[in-house]
């Protein structure tokens, strides 16, 4: 089985009640899949300094839709995942705090990186069920 990680920022009570919600929404459609809660880097907790630590150069990270301090602290949100996926050598699903399981996932055969969705940019869009 896949191991499924939410990144959260567990000191924004909005990112913490959406994490639920897809956690509530995976055990609906996916009740055989467990989703953990993965903090999230933030600025605020040294997503820059990690990113010079790992040798990141954020120069890149421009990006119309976020703060470029906020965007370099959200690939490391993901980027520590998949260094998490690489030490126990496991496959693993990603998905941000304001997804939702509107179905069943899928995903025996994928090796390597998978995105499923769009981003809603922070505007915590809720989809249309049915």
């Amino acid at each position: 089985m896949i191991k499924c990680f939410v990144i959260t920022i567990s000191d924004n009570p909005k990112s913490v009640e959406m994490a639920d919600r897809f956690i509530q929404s995976m055990k609906t459609y996916n009740p055989d899949m467990t989703v953990l809660k993965s903090n999230a880097r933030t600025p605020e907790t040294g997503a820059m300094d990690l990113a010079k630590e790992w040798k990141i150069p954020t120069r890149g990270f421009v990006e119309k839709y976020s703060r470029h301090h906020r965007c370099v602290a959200a690939f490391l949100s993901h980027m520590s995942l998949w260094k998490h996926c690489v030490e126990i050598n496991e496959r693993i699903a990603i998905f941000e705090h304001d997804a939702m399981a509107v179905g069943r996932i899928n995903l025996p055969f994928f090796k390597g990186i998978v995105n499923i969705g769009k981003p809603s940019y922070g505007k915590f869009k809720i989809p249309q069920l049915g």
